[in-house]
């Protein structure tokens, strides 16, 4: 198994290709975001969905859930 660490290598570098929204921590973070918040209209219930607040809640839960 070949380890690389990606943190010494410049984006040129890397032995593959990265996806846009890997580019930077902010774009992978707006990424997450959308992802989440697709997922909570398709799975939570309408009364859960419909609510603003919680959409936000829950998708900003998501995305720092992912950062650990």
């Amino acid at each position: 198994i070949l380890f690389i660490d990606l943190n010494r290598l410049h984006p040129e570098e890397y032995p593959f290709h990265l996806h846009s929204y890997l580019s930077s921590d902010e774009n992978e973070n707006e990424y997450l975001r959308l992802l989440s918040e697709a997922l909570s209209l398709l799975l939570l219930p309408s009364s859960y969905s419909s609510t603003l607040a919680i959409r936000h809640l829950i998708r900003e839960i998501f995305v720092f859930k992912s950062k650990l």
